[in-house]
């Protein structure tokens, strides 16, 4: 009617007026109220209903409030790690982890525990890490495996080189304590330390074997959590030793490969040859394969210096463990004393 049509210039005029409050400031709070043939309205501006939603969601008093720049946020550790380093430290763990859980649940002896058969040879060796930490003096050997009754008797390894023996003797006599379960997984710990070792030493020789990352890690998965391979190297035996000289002995064989012969890698690989004979008559099979190595190098280059520098080397590591092999002869009558 007339009434709404007269309402028109109000509401204009209002609506001018709440603008010019709106731009007065963010405190700024005003109501009108029009006149005419509707109801009175009330206008607000937005901040006034912002402080209205503050006000209606305070905290108490008492309560705890955490502000913006109270808050520190620390970073992950892996935060910013290479994804390929993580994968290769995590394989490591596992590998330690699964022969840890050897170590410590593996039954000793032949019986059938926690799932897991004891192997028939470990309290042979075990007997003599104990002989060796009662005295200095070697065992002789007088059971075979074939002898009726040496399963019982655990006597069987006496013919071994004695270096991992004397190392694990040195252990249980630095532990103390006269409980042989406790004395077996204290040597069980130092071959898994070995073939942890050997694990570390298999990666950048694997990273050189295959040019994609991802076929050396796969490799490298399998080498460090083989389960044949764990159990073997976490009990009580001189395998994990000879593994990782093995792997040690390859490593310097690429050494010298690329960065050129070398009185230091010579000796090194001399040394590393010298412990693997003390540690298992299988050294003969890594300095053939030394030689082997050398030799299919010389003939590639024809430089058969290379190969009689190898042969050097390779004399070198035998000629110190000679006195253990003229014992064998002495005691036994072979060099390996294997039929012993």
């Amino acid at each position: 009617g007339a009434g709404d049509g007269a309402d028109v210039p109000r509401v204009a005029e209002v609506v001018e007026r709440r603008r010019a409050v709106a731009g007065a400031g963010p405190g700024a709070h005003r109501a009108f109220t029009i006149r005419g043939s509707h109801a009175a309205s009330m206008f607000e501006t937005r901040a006034d209903r912002n402080r209205d939603r503050r006000r209606h969601y305070a905290p108490a008093p008492n309560s705890t409030t955490i502000r913006a720049n109270e808050l520190t946020l620390h970073p992950s550790p892996l935060a910013g790690a290479d994804p390929a380093r993580v994968r290769i430290a995590a394989i490591i763990l596992l590998s330690l982890l699964l022969r840890l859980y050897y170590v410590l649940i593996a039954p000793v002896g032949i019986s059938f525990e926690n799932g897991i058969q004891g192997s028939d040879d470990e309290m042979s060796h075990m007997n003599y890490v104990l002989a060796l930490a009662h005295g200095d003096t070697i065992p002789v050997q007088a059971d075979s495996p074939k002898t009726a009754g040496a399963l019982e008797r655990n006597a069987f390894e006496y013919y071994q080189p004695p270096l991992f023996y004397w190392l694990a003797a040195r252990v249980v006599d630095a532990v103390g304590g006269d409980l042989l379960a406790l004395q077996v997984r204290w040597a069980r710990l130092l071959a898994t330390a070995f073939a942890i070792g050997q694990v570390l030493l298999s990666w950048p020789i694997l990273r050189r074997a295959f040019p994609v990352r991802v076929h050396a890690e796969a490799a490298f998965l399998v080498v460090a959590c083989l389960g044949a391979h764990v159990k073997a190297t976490s009990l009580v035996t001189n395998d994990a030793l000879i593994y990782l000289l093995f792997t040690l002995a390859l490593l310097v064989m690429i050494w010298r490969r690329e960065r050129g012969p070398s009185a230091r890698l010579d000796a090194a690989l001399a040394l590393v040859l010298a412990l693997a004979w003390l540690t298992k008559s299988s050294a003969a099979v890594l300095s053939a394969f030394v030689l082997l190595a050398e030799f299919l190098q010389a003939r590639s280059t024809r430089s058969w210096r290379a190969l009689a520098r190898a042969a050097i080397i390779v004399a070198a590591g035998a000629l110190a463990a000679v006195p253990w092999y003229a014992r064998n002869l002495r005691v036994y009558g072979e060099l390996f004393a294997i039929s012993a």
